[in-house]
């Protein structure tokens, strides 16, 4: 129940590099509990996420399908998602992408919103 790590790790990813698109890969992997999940989206892990697909490259992208498909995996994380308004556009956007498993990920993490 101690959050200490998920602030430090938020504000990595969002810096974006190698750096941000490892730690969006740890907080994607965290996101896996629910609790985590919620404690993500009071700390505002969608905006992350929606900064992650800005960074162009394809581990930034890759982390933050990963880390929405995470979230997005829990009820009580789905209301962030589908209110932020850039969310579910980058998550649509990313359907065509060149890498199957981005593509993959996006569609799986629409699928979950629905």
């Amino acid at each position: 129940r101690e959050w200490g790590a998920l602030p430090p790790l938020l504000e990595l990813a969002s810096g974006g590099g190698q750096g941000g698109d490892l730690a969006g890969m740890c907080l994607s992997f965290a996101a896996g509990s629910e609790i985590t999940a919620r404690a993500l989206c009071d700390l505002g892990a969608v905006q992350v996420a929606v900064t992650l697909f800005q960074g162009g490259s394809p581990p930034s992208r890759a982390a933050a399908v990963m880390l929405l498909r995470s979230l997005a995996s829990h009820p009580p994380s789905v209301p962030p998602i589908v209110d932020d308004e850039a969310a579910v556009p980058a998550l649509v956007s990313l359907l065509g992408d060149e890498s199957l498993p981005i593509a993959a990920g996006a569609a799986d993490a629409l699928t979950l919103l629905c």
